[in-house]
């Protein structure tokens, strides 16, 4: 692949790394629709002719904000061809220095915002509680069946400082650990996914690494870089940053200093930042091990960096797919990362047309479609369904991803994440990178950390002790 090419790839990737895209290039796994039951009676089948019916006369004008060019308009595009009867103005305005969400923030002051609008990951917890923003979804008709099929992790992003639900996700963006079989294979005597998770796990994770070093001769390093751990020690805290209005520091946080203290100082992980150029050129390379691989990662972390010969998914500069299979992933922790979620803003003026489009947006009948262009989705019968199709295997990785995600799954605690978070995570990176860089004492980051965001979280009545 030339130098401009592979470019091209690479702006292509970065511009999708904060939405799974459902529209992905990954080649379709064909299975059979489940049957309905035999014994359905005449009572039955009429009230489903009717609730066809219904949906079939759908008609009216929304209108719905998104923040991601490729995953916003599949959407709308979708839900309108399910219902000719039905126009959605769509408005994308990338999330570039937060421009999506001063957009949004300054519409719900105003009381402009549209009928629905999107919340990436990052933001949702401040979206869910935002004054003025999403309306509670608990009154609306099938509330309750929409609710019972869904990943309970899922329902708790979505659910705002008063208890009430006010946004749903078609995707459950569980985390794994991606590596690199060859490397595992030769230096760790093994490529299976169940042992390297155990390998993985933090009590042997050192060991594993020393491993590596010592039968590669220094070639091969066990993690990318220290921000991979981020995401999986944060992922898999018991307790939330903020609880009653107080500061918490998690012991999985202090976990996560002093593994990365340790990698750090033995020499085994690289250094590299995620998403920049070093460490996406990294993925091809034969040196770094372990990466944090969410499942919408294996398509834009993974599969969109890797070299011609192994990429899977085909673009216009790559028409013909490549073999895969050089990676796999295994979750040693729980932990998620990504997502969008999807809610009813105060201010609609149809709200239950645009009900009707949340209620699409999480239904089996999408998420089915979803689930055959690649993506894992929020519901948990679709779940089951592919998780027992041993012949659904993900080209990438030679896995079937609802086998390996669903491990996780429904081990993931919702509640955890606020609106703090992004803020948080910031501070406390910035200030673990000066103490592995050997700038500051662990003590004086601690004591940086708090006073930073005693500084950065002024009025938001928090306590810190």
């Amino acid at each position: 692949m030339s130098l401009l090419k592979k470019t091209m790839t690479l702006l292509l990737c970065l511009s999708m790394v904060l939405a799974t895209v459902t529209g992905c290039s990954k080649e379709r796994i064909s299975t059979g629709n489940e049957s309905a039951t035999e014994q359905t009676t005449t009572t039955e089948k009429e009230n489903d002719e009717n609730k066809d019916s219904e949906k079939k006369s759908l008609t009216g004008e929304i209108t719905y904000w998104h923040f991601n060019p490729d995953e916003g308009p599949a959407i709308a595009r979708a839900f309108e061809k399910a219902n000719p009867g039905v126009k959605i103005k769509d408005e994308i305005t990338a999330d570039t220095n937060g421009n999506y969400q001063t957009k949004v923030q300054a519409a719900s002051r105003s009381g402009s915002l549209p009928d629905v609008y999107a919340a990436e990951s990052a933001f949702v917890k401040r979206f869910v509680n935002m004054p003025g923003g999403y309306m509670p979804l608990n009154d609306f008709e099938e509330i309750d069946e929409v609710t019972s099929q869904l990943v309970p992790f899922v329902l708790g992003i979505g659910t705002n400082e008063q208890g009430q639900l006010v946004a749903l996700s078609h995707q459950a963006t569980a985390g794994g650990v991606g590596y690199k079989r060859p490397i595992a294979k030769q230096y760790l005597g093994t490529d299976d996914p169940t042992q390297i998770e155990e390998m993985l796990k933090p009590e042997k994770m050192i060991e594993t690494g020393r491993k590596l070093k010592e039968v590669s001769g220094g070639k091969a390093i066990l993690w990318a870089g220290i921000e991979e751990l981020v995401p999986i020690y944060l992922g898999a805290r018991e307790h939330a940053w903020v609880e009653d209005g107080k500061f918490v520091i998690d012991e999985k946080v202090y976990e996560l200093v002093d593994i990365a203290a340790q990698l750090r100082k033995e020499g085994l992980e690289g250094g590299l930042t995620r998403w920049e150029e070093a460490w996406a050129n990294s993925i091809q390379d034969d040196t770094h091990m372990c990466y944090a691989v969410p499942t919408w990662g294996i398509n834009w972390i993974i599969d969109c960096r890797e070299s011609a010969d192994v990429m899977v998914m085909t673009t216009d500069d790559h028409p013909e797919p490549g073999t895969g299979g050089r990676w796999a992933i295994c979750t040693p922790m729980p932990y998620n990362e990504g997502g969008t979620w999807f809610g009813i803003s105060q201010n609609t003026k149809n709200p239950e047309l645009a009900w009707e489009f949340i209620k699409f947006i999480a239904s089996p009948e999408y998420q089915e479609s979803l689930a055959q262009a690649g993506d894992f989705v929020s519901n948990k019968n679709i779940i089951e369904k592919y998780k027992a199709d041993d012949s659904f295997i993900n080209k990438v990785i030679n896995q079937n991803i609802y086998q390996v995600y669903s491990k996780v799954s429904d081990q993931i605690n919702g509640n955890v994440i606020t609106q703090y978070d992004d803020t948080i995570r910031m501070a406390l990176l910035d200030c673990l990178n000066s103490y592995l860089a050997g700038e500051i004492s662990e003590e004086e980051m601690w004591k940086q950390f708090k006073e930073r965001l005693q500084s950065e979280l002024q009025g938001e009545n928090i306590v810190f002790e």
